[in-house]
Formats: structure tokens, sequence, C-alpha cells
């Protein structure tokens, strides 16, 4: 009976055994998408119950009320064009002035060592609607 019992449960989890993730090697920790944060490109708003983030489909970046959902674009893509390229900057991290007039965007980064480190940095006046190299 014990045999039968022992067996009855090996077949149950067989298949779970089998399907049991690749083994974790540094290429798959670091060459992957497996751990990779999607969440990147999300900030709250420390004044209003809203956080922003960017579009991965558009490159814009937007506020979005946490309570409805309701989304207010902040800077469209088209907008973010350096003086003297054809192409908008594509925003790999971004923060904002403390009163909120500016934002910095970090782009262009080229790995250095182990991480993306170097880069270009641009400042997006809202009220003036340009983009400055720094």
């Amino acid at each position: 009976m014990r045999h039968l019992m022992f067996a009855a449960t090996l077949a149950c989890h067989a298949g779970r055994l089998a399907a049991q993730a690749p083994a974790l090697t540094v290429e798959r920790i670091f060459g992957s998408r497996d751990w990779a944060n999607d969440l990147a490109s999300l900030q709250w708003d420390r004044a209003t119950p809203s956080y922003t983030t960017i579009d991965d489909g558009t490159g814009d970046l937007y506020r979005v009320d946490a309570a409805s959902g309701r989304r207010e674009v902040l800077v469209r893509a088209a907008d973010l064009v350096p003086p003297g390229a054809n192409a908008p900057v594509a925003i790999e991290e971004y923060a904002f002035s403390p009163d909120g007039s500016q934002l910095l965007i970090y782009a262009n980064s080229v790995r250095v060592w182990r991480l993306n480190t170097k880069g270009t940095y641009y400042v997006w006046d809202f009220t003036a609607r340009r983009l400055r190299p720094m």
C-alpha cells in the first residue's frame, strides 16, 4: 500500500518536475529579460495621487491618475528632438525639478564596465517647450 501511495504521488508531481525552469546561470541572469525591471519608467508623484510613465510604443511621457487611470500627456516624444537631430531622444531615465517646471532626461547611454553609466543629459523646459542638451 505504501508503494502504491508513493507511486501515485510521484505520478501527480511528474509534470511539475519535468517543467522546471532552466538552470540558473550568469548568462541567464544578465543576458535575458527574466529579471528585467519593467517598472523602471514608472515614478510616483509626491504632490498628487498620480504617477508618471513612458509609453513603450510612442515614447511619450504621461501622468496617470492613480484613482481613475486618466492619462495626461506631459511631453510628446516628437517634441524631444535635439538641435541638429532628426529623431527624438529615447528617454531612459528622467527626474523632475523640485518645482516641476523642468525635466532632466538621460538618454543615449553606453555600457561602461557593467552598467550604462555614460550617456547624454537633456533638460526639457515645460514653460518654453524646449529641449536643451547639457
